[in-house]
């Protein structure tokens, strides 16, 4: 880290310099400059992602029913008749936009330095239920960026945009309350550092999908699945000088 004020080595009129006074001269101007990246040019975005799939339950006659709890969309049937499957079975391939952040156009590029996912959803209880299973689709939260808003299609069967980073969450484990009996007590953050630069003007999108699949046998009961995710990324302002 170099000194404040930055000193460099004299240079006069008719004076011959040594290659390494120059070099040395630029590298205390850019560890400087890096210095001041480190300290002043962070800027942050958050947001939250909170979902909810109210209680469903079984009429109790036929056979075991599937029911999807997925981010993006709801269906609030209650109850829900034997045998059948809820509609909301977009599991994979649907996107739901949480959040959107345009770089200024003024502004050069910012790079995406980390990426925190806070978990703090409830899952229903495990008494009592059939199994839950989350191969269809794992939850997923991460970001994209794109150069128009509209060129991030949520119904879109390949992703959107170009890829930042992402996170996924198991409910074997992933949780702060849930489903399976070794689940966490305490809310589970995942983080990332994909340094990806956006350039001035793109949009940066927050975006989740997937979700968990439950199967109900008769006469069984579904307690309300709550997704709570807060999200936050720390960007540079200021790319380094490498």
């Amino acid at each position: 880290m170099p000194n404040w004020p930055v000193t460099t080595t004299s240079i006069t009129e008719g004076t011959i310099i040594k290659a390494s006074d120059l070099e040395n001269n630029f590298n205390v101007l850019k560890n400087a400059a890096n210095t001041l990246h480190e300290r002043f040019s962070t800027v942050s975005f958050s947001c939250m992602v909170d979902s909810k799939l109210p209680s469903v339950y079984t009429n109790g006659t036929g056979s075991d029913v599937t029911i999807h709890a997925t981010l993006n969309s709801y269906d609030y049937l209650i109850p829900i008749s034997d045998g059948s499957v809820a509609p909301n079975n977009q599991v994979v391939t649907d996107y739901a936009v949480y959040g959107v952040f345009q770089v200024p156009s003024w502004c050069q590029a910012v790079r995406v330095r980390d990426f925190a996912v806070l978990n703090s959803s409830v899952l229903p209880s495990d008494a009592g239920l059939g199994v839950a299973d989350h191969s269809t689709g794992p939850l997923e939260i991460g970001v994209r960026y794109v150069s128009a808003v509209s060129g991030f299609d949520q119904n879109a069967s390949s992703a959107p945009g170009t890829t930042v980073t992402s996170a996924t969450f198991l409910y074997s484990g992933d949780f702060a309350k849930g489903y399976s009996g070794s689940r966490a007590t305490y809310p589970v953050v995942k983080q990332t550092a994909p340094g990806t630069l956006v350039l001035g003007g793109q949009y940066i999108i927050v975006y989740g999908r997937g979700g968990l699949t439950y199967t109900l046998n008769n006469g069984e009961k579904l307690g309300p699945t709550h997704y709570r995710f807060h999200v936050n990324m720390m960007c540079d302002a200021m790319v380094p000088i490498p």
